[in-house]
């Protein structure tokens, strides 16, 4: 997330910023605050499969970028069983922890022009009940390598887009009665398409993302469980990723802090697993309404640092469901060591909506803390 070529990520003073001459004006980081919401968006227990979005603010960077980024999340959700046939079960740390990674790197190919690579770990879920509970599970990874470009029709209006590749890993779902059906791993295509504005004079800036729906067919097996004693290839289950739509803004409010939201609405309702050995959807995912707001500061010309509020909705359905409404709060610090390199480190803490879910576990008081860090580094 590296500015113009200066000796810090300093605002300038407010004289420069109504200063007389249009060429003094402060040339401010789009990814200063855009960049907080790839922290904000790698930084939670999400709904559906979400586990690690990063928008595509790094293509308004100047020059040639790298960006290195590692998260590692723990949820913290028990429960225990008030009907049906697991009633007074008790079922401890359901959700397991997971680290994530990301990569991306960016270049100009000249001055309208410019494009990049972009890692992560987008999706995945990772869900396990004791065996008195019937050892329900569900651990799931999925990857993404973006392909991106840029054009800058001028030094405000921007379009950018290109082709989304994603591999789904092999996935153990089920149970000890039905048995357990192993998904193979799976890759297919989808595409990024987007816009921005900014203005660099008053640090305003606000970008757009669509990502479009992947479908995944993918060959199943089975192993017996104690009711159905089934086994072999038992056809294809299809798993989708869902249509994203993402609007990002921010603004200047003095020369050393910016108000920055984000809004993603995810039709989650439309990806769920659908397994055809039982005819049914295994998932029952609503759609996700999400946001953050928060305010970023510079307290030195090397050190930003902010803090925000964020908010999901949407409640989900069937045994996966571990709560419903998320709420939380977000606090990230920003070092620039020199004018190529800085790291950035944020904690995000979630606080989880009770719920009862399909086979009558409750689970009540959950919550998710992750810290997340990135490096990045300009080469010109």
């Amino acid at each position: 997330m590296m500015g113009k070529r200066t000796n810090s990520i300093a605002f300038t003073s407010v004289e420069r910023c109504v200063g007389e001459q249009k060429r003094n004006a402060p040339r401010y980081k789009f990814a200063l605050a855009i960049g907080l919401f790839a922290i904000y968006s790698t930084s939670v227990y999400g709904n559906g499969f979400d586990r690690v979005s990063l928008p595509p603010d790094f293509l308004l960077d100047e020059g040639t970028n790298l960006k290195l980024s590692y998260l590692h999340t723990s949820p913290d959700i028990s429960g225990v069983g008030i009907a049906g046939p697991f009633s007074g079960i008790r079922a401890n740390d359901v959700a397991g922890s997971f680290d994530g990674y990301g990569l991306s790197f960016k270049f100009d190919l000249n001055e309208k022009f410019s494009a990049a690579l972009k890692v992560a770990q987008s999706y995945g879920l990772r869900i396990n009940y004791p065996a008195e509970i019937a050892s329900i599970q569900l651990d799931f990874d999925g990857y993404t390598a973006d392909a991106l470009g840029r054009y800058k029709f001028n030094d405000n209006w921007s379009v950018h887009g290109g082709l989304r590749v994603q591999r789904m890993e092999e996935t153990p779902l089920g149970s000890t009665l039905l048995g357990v059906f192993d998904l193979e791993s799976d890759t297919d295509y989808g595409y990024i398409l987007g816009g921005a504005f900014e203005n660099k004079e008053t640090y305003t800036a606000v970008g757009f993302t669509y990502y479009s729906s992947i479908d995944h067919s993918i060959n199943t097996t089975k192993s017996p469980g104690s009711l159905d004693q089934i086994t072999g290839r038992v056809g294809d289950t299809l798993v989708h990723t869902p249509d994203i739509y993402e609007l990002a803004g921010r603004q200047a409010i003095n020369p050393k802090t910016v108000l920055f939201g984000t809004y993603r609405y995810s039709e989650w309702s439309d990806a769920n697993v659908f397994l055809s050995y039982t005819g049914r959807e295994e998932t029952i995912f609503p759609d996700v309404h999400s946001g953050l707001l928060g305010i970023a500061h510079m307290f030195t010309d090397d050190l930003l640092m902010s803090i925000g509020g964020l908010h999901f909705s949407g409640r989900e359905g069937r045994s996966y469901t571990l709560s419903e409404e998320r709420s939380g709060l977000l606090a990230s610090a920003k070092y620039q060591f020199n004018k190529n390199a800085y790291v950035e480190a944020a904690y995000t803490y979630l606080w989880l909506e009770d719920t009862v879910n399909s086979i009558g576990v409750q689970f009540k008081d959950g919550s998710s803390e992750t810290f997340s860090f990135e490096f990045g580094y300009r080469f010109d």
